[in-house]
């Protein structure tokens, strides 16, 4: 990606290795439709590295708090890890030193305090341990429940997996999550971060006005989320995404829609011919129905 801003912005000979975090940044902000463009492909590569088979034994558990204390403590040493490595791995250790030392910036303090909301710099810790939920520690953590094993030159590097670090060559923070809901609850959390307070205020105003006008569940809800849409700020990635047709998501399962009414109650589509309506659509059961007449004939 570094190779295709330096194209962008006239200087394709020189060397993209060479490129410090500033200027990397400038060249972010001043290229979004590059980024957006090549993001797919690098999440693309990610899954492939993550669903393949000399890969899936790092990242193919599911872990609860009851079998990461009887067993999985080894198994989070294994896979996240803080370390930073010795000079028997330079290549690695100049992956961490790069990408994983944490720095304080002005976007690291909340409400005009002095105190990191990352919770650096982190203690030491002689061995990985599990803080229970609800924990003074778990709290501490800002919600994390485990706290790698970490010496005192360690205390500034965030977590990492050696095998996304040097596929991604990206700082990372991996942790650990106890369940099903903790992932559901992470995520949803993440992608709501990034509203400003005054767009949430605005945006809980106009909804409370629609409440009191509108008495139509459907029309409620349809305006609702018309107006946060409407109040909500748009990055320049998404919009390039939105613009230039991009996948804003993907999956690797499919949904087909069944319609479980009655055979008469259902509706299908008409089939035109030269601007003429000739008849109708077959739908997902016709054709079902007409595999299985065509198997039986063979």
């Amino acid at each position: 990606m570094r190779k295709a801003f330096l194209i962008a912005d006239g200087r394709p000979y020189e060397d993209p290795s060479q490129i410090n975090l500033d200027e990397l940044q400038r060249l972010i902000e001043s290229y979004p439709v590059v980024l957006s463009r090549h993001f797919p492909r690098c999440v693309d590569a990610f899954m492939k590295l993550i669903f393949s088979v000399e890969k899936s034994s790092i990242f193919g558990h599911e872990l609860s708090f009851r079998t990461v204390e009887v067993q999985g403590l080894a198994y989070i040493d294994q896979v996240i890890s803080c370390r930073l490595l010795s000079e028997e791995d330079p290549d690695l250790r100049a992956l961490v030193k790069n990408n994983q030392i944490h720095r304080h910036t002005h976007t690291y303090h909340k409400s005009n305090t002095e105190t990191c909301r990352f919770a650096f710099p982190r203690e030491r810790c002689e061995q990985t341990r599990i803080a229970p939920p609800s924990s003074d520690e778990f709290i501490s953590n800002g919600g994390r429940f485990c706290t790698l094993k970490r010496t005192t030159n360690e205390k500034w590097v965030n977590n990492y997996n050696q095998e996304i670090l040097k596929f991604l060559n990206a700082n990372m923070d991996i942790q650990p999550c106890g369940s099903n809901v903790s992932i559901a609850h992470y995520i949803a959390k993440y992608i709501s971060k990034t509203e400003p307070a005054n767009v949430n205020e605005g945006v809980a105003e106009a909804i409370r006005q629609i409440r009191r006008d509108e008495t139509n569940i459907a029309k409620k809800l349809f305006k609702s989320c018309m107006q946060i849409l409407k109040e909500r700020q748009v990055s320049a990635s998404e919009c390039v995404y939105r613009l230039c047709h991009l996948p804003l998501r993907s999956s690797s399962r499919k949904c087909v829609f069944l319609n479980s009414r009655k055979p008469e109650q259902r509706y299908q589509v008409l089939r035109f011919e030269n601007n003429q309506a000739v008849g109708l659509c077959s739908n997902i059961f016709e054709i079902c129905k007409s595999s299985k007449t065509t198997e039986a004939g063979l």
